[in-house]
């Protein structure tokens, strides 16, 4: 992985730099005095832009005032001067100055693209070495930074002779002072925005268009500094096989850069081409290794890329027989399980194993059966033939005097069934022969007074359902039954009641369903009036959980699904820059309109570094309505991103 955009500040030595080799010293300057850039511009994004773009041994030195331009010139002696047109009331009158008063200088200027024609001809006739356009692109600025060192470098060993002894030569004399018209120095001062330019590193390249035209000859005009810079960028990036990211340096950006420049340039309409192959690759690549979401985002990037690309059309159709044949296999693969588990089903069934042991039950069986495929008719017959053993079993429990078994049984065909109207009149026998109890017949009103004191006292110490036959349900129903007009014992049972409630409600905060069921079942089952809609209110979210519970269960392959739209995930800066690849499990709803929802991460690697980059692309995701049995139904499904700078 490539290094990323780290450089050494001049007012902060604590950030790495980059592996620039340093750039020799000029010939007849001090150790002292390294290579150094002056820079002229008021503008904070440009001058951070040189900063980071400068070699890791250049001193950057920002002056914001005109005037103290020369004095700069003068006493740092800088080896490149980077001059912003938007500061200067006639950037071309100071370009010719300071190129006639200091020769060894190389000048490059900032300026908008509508200056690129004037800044061209400067160029051309040496008064400037490169011209940029604003805003600065850092690396297309670093390479225009390290060409101008380079230049600085050969302009003095030029001048300098070793065989002959140096010359004592006078001072610098400072740049002359300029005065700014009022007028000038507005107009060109909110002129200047625009892209990098930069100049080719052969002189004189910049001339030969405009000789030409002015000779009227009808010739190819030659390809520009920033053209041929953008495709010099271009190309090391295909080298590195950075087709698409990082982002701001990658070969399809830089090639769209010098097309945008230059829009019949051929060598960039076919670097985009050759960039949308690679990238058409990945998406053959991904589908022969069966990874359906990969090969969707590299075919949907490609057509962003090149929406006429020869093979899109092929991939498109290969891509959906492999999404058939995984909707086939995942469709068997789904038969088969089914069948099994409803097998599992009624082999519990006859051999009495209804709701234990835990996990061994056809019960257990019938919700596992209900998450492979709610809408198969087999699990609704199997709900109904189990609804049915447990009411029957409930009955029988009841009629033998075993009303906490029947309870149990009450609540299991509550949970499988909740609209079974016979379910209802269960519930109803329960309430009316726990009513009619009455004391034994050797109770006495004292014994059921003491049945009333021990269920307070178990109310209080909140033993509202255990232990059996010593909870606080257990002595109030006795004492209700010993003395049905015991308005204390009343009282407590509706205490009990709305005590029951909150307990149900604090089992199903916690995804208890069992001890939900049960709770609430024993509220109803107490047959005291109060808080009706409080326990029909908790009864209807515990259905409601039950089912979010078995849906969620019900996952699926993003893969096998056809999605419509996909948004590729960005790789954030800050682990591209650290070479940090990894990858997210998610899980998502996928609604009935295909729009995606709910998202959750399931698992990362490593933890929280691309989690937020992962759920920013699946919540833009959409897929055809999934459809079964004739309508649109939700379904949770999940995928891996997986973040890799290398593919």
């Amino acid at each position: 992985m490539p290094q990323g955009d780290t450089i050494r500040l001049e007012d902060d030595s604590s950030m790495e730099a980059d592996n620039v080799t340093p750039f020799p010293d000029v010939a007849g300057r001090s150790d002292a005095a390294r290579t150094s850039v002056l820079v002229f511009t008021r503008d904070a994004t440009l001058i951070d832009t040189v900063r980071k773009a400068s070699p890791r041994d250049a001193t950057v030195i920002q002056t914001s005032n005109l005037e103290q331009v020369s004095d700069q010139l003068a006493s740092v002696q800088p080896d490149v001067l980077v001059l912003d047109a938007a500061g200067a009331p006639d950037a071309s009158a100071i370009a010719t100055q300071v190129a006639r008063q200091f020769p060894d200088l190389v000048l490059i200027v900032a300026g908008r693209r509508e200056e690129s024609a004037g800044l061209m001809k400067l160029t051309a006739a040496g008064h400037i070495y490169r011209f940029l356009l604003v805003p600065l692109a850092l690396g297309q600025t670093r390479l225009t930074l390290e060409a101008a060192l380079r230049r600085r470098v050969e302009r003095s060993m030029e001048n300098f002779r070793p065989s002959e002894a140096p010359a004592a030569s006078p001072p610098r004399s400072p740049l002359p002072r300029f005065a700014l018209p009022a007028g000038i120095a507005v107009l060109v001062i909110a002129a200047i925005t625009g892209w990098f330019l930069s100049r080719p590193e052969t002189e004189g390249s910049a001339t030969t268009a405009p000789a030409e035209l002015a000779n009227g000859q009808a010739a190819a005009a030659p390809v520009s500094g920033p053209v041929q810079a953008e495709l010099s960028l271009a190309a090391q990036a295909m080298e590195r096989q950075q087709y698409v990211e990082p982002t701001g340096n990658n070969a399809l950006e830089h090639f769209r850069a010098a097309l945008s420049l230059e829009p019949r340039n051929a060598q960039a309409r076919a670097g985009i081409s050759a960039v949308a192959d690679r990238i058409v690759e990945r998406a053959e690549a991904a589908l022969l290794a069966e990874r359906t979401d990969q090969a969707v985002a590299a075919l949907e990037l490609a057509r962003n890329i090149q929406a006429d690309h020869p093979r899109l059309a092929f991939l498109d159709a290969q891509l959906q027989r492999e999404r058939e044949r995984l909707q086939l296999t995942q469709a068997r693969d789904v038969s088969a399980r089914l069948r099994t588990v409803l097998q599992q089903v009624n082999q519990r069934m006859e051999s009495g194993r209804l709701l234990s042991p835990s996990g061994q039950s056809a019960r257990d069986a019938l919700f596992e059966a209900k998450r492979i495929d709610p809408t198969d008719p087999a699990v609704t017959q199997g709900i109904r033939d189990l609804t049915s053993r447990l009411i029957a079993d409930g009955d029988r429990a009841l009629a033998g005097g075993q009303r906490d078994q029947a309870t149990v049984l009450a609540a299991a065909a509550r949970d499988l069934s909740p609209t079974d109207a016979r379910i209802s009149a269960l519930e109803k026998s329960l309430a009316e022969q726990s009513a009619a109890r009455t004391a034994p017949p050797s109770a006495t009103p004292a014994a059921a007074s003491n049945a009333t004191t021990l269920g307070r006292a178990r109310l209080a110490e909140g033993r509202l359902l255990d232990p059996a036959g010593d909870s606080a349900k257990d002595h109030l129903l006795t004492a209700r039954g010993a003395n049905p007009n015991d308005a204390e014992a009343q009282r407590l049972l509706v205490e009990l009641k709305d005590r029951l409630i909150a307990a149900g409600r604090q089992s199903l905060s916690q995804q208890d369903f069992d001890g939900a069921s049960r709770a609430l079942a024993a509220a109803v089952e107490i047959g005291v009036r109060g808080s009706e809609e409080s326990l029909a209110a908790a009864r209807s979210d515990l259905e409601k959980q039950q089912a979010d519970a078995e849906f969620r269960k019900n996952v699926i392959s993003a893969g096998s699904l056809q999605r419509t739209r996909t948004v590729a995930a960005v790789y954030p800066d800050g682990p591209r820059r650290r070479g940090v690849t990894g990858w997210v499990d998610l899980q998502f709803t996928v609604t009935v309109t295909g729009a995606v929802e709910d998202i959750t991460i399931v698992g990362a690697e490593p933890a929280e570094v691309f989690d937020a980059a992962a759920m920013t692309a699946v919540k833009s995701w959409k897929f055809a309505p999934i459809v079964r049995s004739g309508g649109a139904v939700p379904q949770r499904a999940a995928t891996r991103l997986r973040f890799d700078i290398s593919n």
